[in-house]
């Protein structure tokens, strides 16, 4: 096992990681990498909650550059480098009051480093909460500073999450009764649990659900815990947006969905009728896997890129290396 996990989890090759400062002093952690010779496109990786930019070079980054394009990551607001929201022994709270903040770093981010930073088209490869963010940055693109995305691949969008019914209201009366700093019920810094392969909901292959215990033992900075119960009602209040007539109708760019069969994080029987409200979604199930799809065991983790290929050469009308 050691040999495969020194495999999966080499270093980044040439690693050269910048920060974007945002207008109200928050940094962005980020990373450009490139492949050998010519890109024949650029691909904007956005991570999911709790990811960090070594994370998801190694579950689809790798990938990407051996397929030939260049590669645009950045660790979102409250996690990985970039700045966090709370410090000292808040640190690992993930918290915002408003998921439009998520939403306005994307936006200067793409202003900023990634249009500049741009060879050939553009396409986004995002997971969960980065699927969510970037359904409202296209249905809400406005002026000159619109996307211009050729294709979007998201895995498990959080167009929806698995939590109770009454979520949204008890989140929003303990955010109102000045709780909403606090972790919700059940939540808590990152440790016990988290760490156990065994039940987890994530993924099937033990070296891969291990990368990320390799980068939170060597720097317990990079570590994110639970979320606030603003978070929680900010999250939601996110989601009912999608449900208002005609939003998703407005996304218009080609997405490719793919849905663990077995996720429970983000369940797919509630978000794949939101995704086939998109004029040009395309929505794949694959049976048996759990969230944490390219970060699944091969047999899952194969289908999933072979159903990427065939996207891809669809949207470029060139063959996917």
């Amino acid at each position: 096992m050691s040999g495969r996990f020194s495999s999966i989890s080499a270093e980044i090759p040439d690693a050269r990681f910048e920060f974007y400062a945002l207008g109200d002093g928050a940094r962005l952690r980020y990373i450009v990498l490139e492949p050998q010779g010519t890109p024949r496109g650029t691909f904007l990786i956005i991570e999911g909650r709790r990811e960090f930019i070594e994370k998801k070079y190694f579950e689809i980054g790798r990938d990407l550059l051996i397929r030939g394009f260049r590669i645009i990551c950045f660790d979102a607001r409250g996690q990985g480098f970039s700045s966090r929201l709370f410090d000292g022994d808040r640190h690992q709270r993930d918290h915002v009051v408003d998921f439009g903040i998520y939403l306005n770093d994307l936006r200067a981010f793409y202003r900023d480093v990634v249009k500049p930073r741009q060879s050939g088209p553009l396409f986004v490869f995002a997971h969960s909460l980065g699927g969510l963010i970037v359904t409202r940055w296209l249905a809400e693109k406005t002026g000159s500073n619109a996307p211009d995305i050729k294709a979007i691949i998201m895995t498990a969008p959080a167009l929806a999450i698995g939590v109770p019914p009454l979520s949204r209201p008890i989140s929003r009366i303990a955010a109102k009764l000045g709780r909403g700093e606090r972790y919700a019920v059940g939540q808590r810094d990152y440790g016990g649990q988290d760490r156990r392969f065994k039940f987890n909901v994530l993924s099937h292959d033990p070296v891969r659900f291990s990368i990320i215990e390799k980068y939170f033992d060597s720097n317990s900075d990079l570590k994110v815990g639970g979320v606030t119960w603003s978070w929680l009602a900010a999250a939601l209040d996110c989601i009912k947006l999608l449900h208002e007539p005609g939003y998703l109708e407005r996304v218009t760019t080609p997405v490719l969905a793919l849905f663990g069969g077995k996720d429970i994080v983000t369940p797919p029987a509630k978000i794949i009728p939101l995704i086939r409200r998109m004029p040009n979604a395309e929505c794949v199930l694959i049976p048996g896997a759990l969230h944490d799809l390219m970060n699944e065991a091969d047999k899952y983790r194969n289908k999933a890129w072979g159903c990427v290929d065939g996207f891809l050469k669809h949207a470029t009308r060139i063959n996917a290396k």
